[in-house]
């Protein structure tokens, strides 16, 4: 940063001096002139610093999640389900209340219109259902559900 001692005067235009950017108004005293590269520097260094900060509260937060971690597995378990759905035919598939989570990995069949239809469901006590529909032509779905724990 550039400075200059002026004593009192009135600056009535905004421009730059050498590169810097000059402000206007009254004044008494001394101007800053802001030259670019020196602004520059100083945001890539507060960038830097930032930057360090940042690594720093990744790294403890990788170390606290790390010993949290220690001495603990998960334990999955998980079931397929199918269901072929007959021209002019409607089926619905419990599959429990147990799963943390079902969803479909397969579905086949042609599909015209609103009346052929493949839902994975959960209802409002919590239970899975599979469902199918078909006016049309023969559909099938497949569903993978997934139950998981952490133990220590």
């Amino acid at each position: 940063m550039t400075k200059f001692e002026i004593g009192t005067a009135i600056i009535v235009a905004v421009g730059t001096i050498g590169g810097g950017i000059l402000a206007f108004g009254k004044l008494q005293g001394q101007i800053d002139v802001l030259k670019p590269d020196s602004v520059k520097a100083d945001i890539e260094s507060q960038l830097q610093v930032a930057k360090e900060e940042l690594q720093t509260d990744f790294d403890t937060f990788k170390q606290q999640q790390s010993e949290l971690m220690k001495g603990l597995s998960l334990d999955v378990e998980t079931k397929t389900y199918d269901i072929d759905v007959r021209k002019g035919r409607e089926k619905n598939k419990d599959l429990g209340k147990s799963w943390d989570g079902c969803f479909l990995t397969k579905v086949t069949g042609k599909f015209e219109g609103a009346g052929e239809q493949v839902a994975i469901t959960r209802d409002e006590h919590q239970e899975w259902h599979l469902y199918g529909k078909s006016m049309q032509r023969d559909v099938a779905a497949t569903a993978r559900c997934i139950k998981y724990r952490i133990t220590q």
